[in-house]
């Protein structure tokens, strides 16, 4: 738009309209920014505790766990029969253990037809594992090899049985198809029986039909192609026996997972606490406690050498924060146990507030009790671990305290936003004023202008005027 004002006055009508509207508008708009700084700062700072907080946060969730905190540690002479692991009921020892036989699962094979889809015969097999029994209905629609597999393995009662078809050479030249039955579990509890009901066939023990399928203590038309076999292990020279190659009740707190056994072959496990562990947990603590308190002092300094402050300087929920903090690491807890103290057990705190571990201190209390400073930090509940990770759960939430201070930030960034745009239409409507009374004034001087001139002209005609 091509703006001609001032043209009847000679006035710089644009460089006035230009100025006035600047002085009208440029106090608010500096207003506007500082506050929009002011929120965004905040809102960042709030985000840098907020990430401060949790970072803390996930470092506790091992101190949370009494279980991770009571570790034993297990060292053995030989890993090649079995792996061992340890709970925190497994009592400090050396164990002898000696593998003799692994748990086998139970695997049956029927007798060679022709192709998976020869047709057996019709009737009910009744299949039983270990507690498990389920019942198949073979009709004229599924009663080939591989109908009666699909049968077995489709059964929505079935928990215990896998049904599947090789086939192989028949010793003539060709191949014939054969029926596998195996067990999920292992050992002879877990043995499987099949019992038959054969349609129009009364006798549901011979081979012919359906029944050569059976397996019951009677009837054993199929071969046993892998007994059911328990594990054997002896433990000090005293056997145990198991249907399952984990051992988890042979030795109190301790599971066994079988791997291969040898007659003979003996094993020692050492079973120790494991005093390493919780002592880099305990100062992984410390070392995240103090990196989550020097990210508060950085957002709260103050310098008065050049006046930097931080972004969350005197706010009210850091100090709240901080506070918190301080008295629970400082307070005692409510535990069982001789230890209830980051002190008893050798973490000290200074006057800034930064943590310490005094390593002889923790070694004394590691040798007086190892549990109660495990209880100390991993007690459900009342333990160091639970009782800071909840307080700070209160902050970092997707509801928590801070994001309210944050929905309250963005709040005023959008209030910032309304009166940007309600101050562009108020500078728009006053420059539109502006230019409207400078357009009519520059009107009037101009036909004042045009009057004087006509004046002048009628004067200087007249007789005897002198110019």
């Amino acid at each position: 738009m091509v703006r001609a004002t001032g043209l009847g006055s000679g006035l710089d009508v644009e460089g006035l309209v230009t100025q006035l509207i600047a002085a009208e508008a440029n106090p608010q708009t500096v207003r506007l920014n500082r506050n929009e700084t002011a929120f965004q700062a905040k809102i960042s700072a709030y985000g840098a505790l907020r990430g401060a907080l949790t970072e803390f946060q996930n470092a506790l969730s091992g101190l949370k766990d009494l279980t991770s905190l009571s570790a034993r540690k297990v060292v053995m002479s030989d890993d090649t029969h079995f792996a061992a692991t340890a709970g925190e009921e497994a009592v400090p020892g050396v164990y002898e253990v000696e593998v003799v036989s692994l748990a086998e699962p139970h695997r049956l094979m029927s007798t060679g037809v022709a192709t998976p889809a020869t047709a057996v015969g019709t009737g009910t097999l009744t299949i039983t594992s270990g507690a498990e029994s389920f019942a198949v209905t073979v009709g004229a629609s599924n009663q080939t090899l591989e109908g009666i597999r699909d049968a077995i393995n489709a059964a929505t009662d079935n928990d215990s049985v896998d049904a599947t078809i090789i086939t192989v050479d028949n010793g003539s030249g060709g191949s014939e198809s054969r029926l596998i039955l195996s067990a999920r579990e292992t050992g002879t509890a877990n043995a499987i029986q099949v019992a038959v009901t054969g349609d129009g066939d009364a006798n549901n023990t011979d081979a012919l039909g359906l029944s050569q399928l059976s397996y019951t203590t009677g009837a054993q038309n199929l071969t046993e192609q892998q007994p059911a076999v328990d594990a054997v292990i002896e433990v000090y020279g005293q056997t145990v026996t198991r249907s399952t190659n984990s051992i988890e009740d042979a030795i109190t707190g301790v599971t066994l997972d079988l791997k291969e056994a040898e007659v003979g072959a003996t094993t020692t496990v050492t079973i120790s606490l494991d005093t390493g562990k919780l002592k880099d947990s305990i100062n992984g603590f410390v070392k995240s406690y103090n990196t989550l308190t020097a990210n508060l002092r950085n957002l709260s300094k103050y310098d008065a050498a050049t006046g930097s402050k931080g972004a969350l300087l005197g706010d009210s929920t850091l100090r709240a924060v901080d506070s918190r903090l301080r008295r629970m690491i400082g307070e005692a807890a409510d535990v069982d146990g001789a230890f209830k103290t980051l002190a008893s057990i050798g973490v000290k705190v200074d006057d800034k507030g930064v943590l310490s571990v005094d390593a002889d201190d923790l070694d004394a209390a590691l040798a007086s009790d190892f549990a109660d400073v495990a209880t100390l930090f991993g007690a459900e509940e009342t333990g160091l671990g639970a009782r800071l990770d909840e307080m700070l759960e209160g902050y970092t939430e997707g509801k928590g305290i801070i994001q309210a201070r944050v929905d309250g930030l963005q709040a005023g960034l959008k209030d910032v936003a309304d009166q940007r745009v309600a101050l562009e239409r108020r500078i728009e409507g006053l420059e539109s004023r502006f230019r409207a009374q400078f357009n009519a004034m520059d009107q009037i001087v101009s036909q004042l202008s045009s009057t004087s001139s006509f004046l002048a002209g009628q004067l200087a005609s007249l007789p005897g005027f002198v110019r």
